[in-house]
């Protein structure tokens, strides 16, 4: 099953020139996508090899963009609202069964998350408010990649199910232009991204001692992971620059070979709320930039082998990496005259979120 979803949503002022003779102006761009991906197969045999594949790919590209492009330019305007808003649910799941003499029970659950949400300010020449500016980015993304396998013969050498999830979310509310406006100036980017990615197997046989290290769990996840971006690029999407997955390993040093279950979750969100260097800002009132993040990571693995307790031999790996960014920041050399300024990074606590970053694995 492959699933490909690409959805820009935009609400901009794009290079020229708007005269907005004293009105309210307001750009608002909302997205709300939820997508899912599935595939199943299961092969029985007697004593001869026994194979049951099945692959999902999931790619989602989601941007949700309300901005003030950068040369665009907009005079006599009172209040100006920049809103950008996506909410995102991704599903993949396989599932995969086989048995015989020589059971090989390859289920691959890839996903490709890519959600951008942005309410943002290019540069240009001064851009003066007779009211207030509002710029506030909200992001809600989640995504849920799911494998479950089971093999059974007299040898078995490959994962019965594989989970891969590459997941890059990112929110931004920021100016990149001087401001000027008689009230206040608020940027606040807001987002909320969680990932859960399983693997679910049982596996019984012998031991597989050729050596293959296509068998590794970091080969086998690298070789799904470069299938699933050429397959990506083939059909004209964006997937991921990471060319490897985490590298996965015993307490010893020795690479995982697994029997049953592999899960490599990647993880990266990023919430910025931002003032540009080298700008003068002027506010009649008060003058905020805050970002607020809650970001869940979960990476389980849960499988059961015969003979697999020797040195780099598991019944299951799960390898969760996560990159959380959440930052609020005025740039060198500004200028900024206002009546109160808060520059805030912190948890977000609303739609849902409970106000702190849960990682697991």
């Amino acid at each position: 099953a492959v699933n490909l979803v690409f959805t820009p949503t935009t609400a901009v002022l794009k290079s020229g020139g708007v005269a907005a003779n004293g009105a309210d102006l307001s750009l608002t761009a909302t997205t709300v996508t939820t997508s899912e991906a599935k595939a199943d197969a299961n092969a029985t045999t007697g004593d001869s090899t026994g194979v049951g594949a099945s692959v999902t790919l999931h790619v989602v590209d989601n941007q949700t963009t309300a901005a003030i492009e950068n040369s665009a330019t907009l005079t006599g305007a009172h209040d100006l609202t920049l809103a950008a808003t996506a909410t995102d649910t991704t599903t993949t799941t396989v599932k995969t069964g086989a048995s015989g003499g020589n059971a090989v029970a390859a289920g691959a659950a890839i996903t490709f998350s890519n959600v951008t949400t942005k309410a943002t300010i290019g540069t240009g020449a001064l851009l003066s408010l007779t009211g207030s500016l509002s710029a506030t980015a909200t992001q809600t993304a989640s995504v849920t990649t799911s494998a479950e396998g089971a093999a059974s013969g007299s040898s078995v050498g490959v994962g019965a199910a594989l989970a891969l999830a590459f997941v890059n979310h990112t929110v931004e509310a920021s100016t990149a232009r001087s401001l000027d406006a008689d009230g206040s100036i608020t940027l606040h980017a807001i987002g909320s991204s969680k990932t859960e990615t399983k693997s679910t197997a049982s596996a019984a046989g012998e031991e597989d001692e050729s050596g293959d290290t296509s068998k590794k769990a970091n080969s086998q996840g690298d070789n799904q992971l470069g299938k699933g971006k050429d397959q990506a690029a083939d059909n004209g999407n964006a997937s991921t620059s990471k060319t490897e997955t985490k590298k996965a390993g015993t307490a010893e040093g020795d690479s995982v070979e697994v029997a049953a279950a592999i899960t490599f979750n990647d993880h990266e969100s990023s919430v910025i709320a931002s003032i540009a260097n080298d700008l003068d800002i002027t506010a009649g009132t008060t003058v905020q930039v805050k970002a607020e993040s809650d970001t869940d990571a979960k990476a389980t693995a849960d499988g059961s082998a015969k003979d697999a307790g020797s040195a780099g031999i598991a019944a299951a790996v799960a390898v969760n990496f996560v990159n959380i960014t959440d930052k609020a920041s005025i740039g060198l050399g500004v200028q900024l005259i206002a009546n109160g300024l808060t520059v805030s990074a912190g948890m977000r606590s609303s739609g849902g979120s409970d106000g702190k970053h849960t990682i697991h694995a």
